[in-house]
């Protein structure tokens, strides 16, 4: 039975940090609740179990909704690989989620040359150009993947584009000198751009500010001139008042893209389309969930389950039935902080239990 899409995920059998096991236990957030979620997760973990390996010890992380599964697959593969590394933001939000994640935070003024940068996109076509800038950091983005000695997209199936413009219609970000904004308003309309606009705030009024102090336009090209990212990336290059261009050209090395089916399509910049299917079954999930928090209460205490009686052959009725944790002297906070973990073990059996009945080679 392939895993419904709330619950796609890559191989679980991967060794896995005990701190992030904890919080999977504990954070209602995870696994993922919506499709969208999923196959930016799945693309997130591939890409870093691909390309962050090991040896690379200055790491770029981008910004953007699926950029959080990044640093979760990174912490993913412990301390030990990770007490050596680097990670430099380009925003932020990615110094709070590395800093939050307790790694090590770095400049890219002291590490200009960065092993690999994994950033997320508003766009990819067929070549790997992107639009990127949909959150604003798209100055520091490009100074990361161009530092990198490999720059690796990650998003989910809306992103995955033949031509720029299709579904992030909005238009290309520019960052612009705010002194500046309203000749280069006047300027993009007169190359191709008649409904490029100053982006405003939503939260305060007046524009966004770049977390560089700029303002920024998004302005919308036609068709035919998106087909060509790289001239008109130049052109708006040329600018005055341009700070920088939402358009990554020619930079990617690899795009994941997390599809609904749980698979990732691996665009390469060669030309190659890759595919890989990352569904497990949904039962080795529960399996996963019931092993590994065991393995995680075992590790903090000793306790052993005991029941009044025998379980009963009914799946539901085991539900209900007592099973009572023994834990020597150990303060009732903790009890009751373990009584949630250990009540998740016990859900996790009854459910593959139940699909033990209905799926009988399990």
């Amino acid at each position: 039975m392939p895993i419904p899409p709330a619950l796609l995920t890559p191989d679980l059998s991967t060794p896995t940090d005990v701190r992030l096991l904890h919080s999977v236990l504990h954070n209602p957030g995870i696994p993922p609740t919506s499709t969208i979620e999923a196959a930016k997760r799945l693309a997130a973990w591939t890409a870093v179990d691909k390309h962050v390996l090991p040896e690379h010890k200055v790491i770029g992380i981008g910004s953007g909704s699926t950029v959080p599964y990044v640093v979760e697959r990174i912490v993913a593969q412990g301390h030990e690989v990770n007490k050596d590394r680097v990670f430099i933001p380009t925003g932020f939000q990615s110094k709070e989620l590395i800093v939050n994640a307790n790694l090590r935070l770095g400049d890219v003024d002291q590490y200009p040359i960065i092993d690999v940068t994994v950033d997320g996109a508003d766009e990819v076509d067929h070549d790997l150009n992107c639009i990127k800038g949909g959150g604003g950091c798209h100055l520091r983005e490009k100074v990361l993947a161009e530092a990198a000695d490999t720059f690796v997209v990650v998003a989910d199936y809306r992103k995955n584009s033949e031509v720029l413009g299709t579904t992030f219609i909005q238009g290309i970000p520019i960052e612009v000198a705010s002194f500046a904004y309203a000749k280069v308003l006047q300027n993009l309309h007169l190359i191709g751009s008649p409904k490029a606009v100053l982006r405003m705030a939503k939260a305060k009024a007046g524009p966004v500010v770049s977390d560089n102090g700029n303002f920024i336009i998004d302005a919308p090209f036609p068709a035919e001139m998106m087909k060509d990212p790289y001239t008109l990336l130049t052109r708006i290059k040329m600018l005055t008042g341009v700070v920088e261009v939402g358009l990554f050209c020619q930079m990617a090395k690899a795009a994941y893209f997390g599809n609904q089916d749980g698979s990732v399509t691996v665009k390469w910049h060669d030309g190659r389309v890759e595919k890989y299917n990352c569904c497990i079954d949904l039962r080795q999930y529960v399996r996963y969930l019931c092993s590994h928090a065991l393995h995680w209460l075992r590790s903090q205490f000793a306790f052993t389950f005991r029941s009044k009686s025998p379980l009963p052959s009914s799946a539901v009725e085991r539900c209900h039935h007592p099973v009572w944790l023994s834990v020597g002297s150990t303060p009732m906070d903790t009890i009751v902080s373990m009584h949630r973990t250990a009540s998740l073990v016990l859900l996790s059996y009854n459910a593959l239990m139940i699909m033990s009945r209905v799926y009988p080679h399990t």
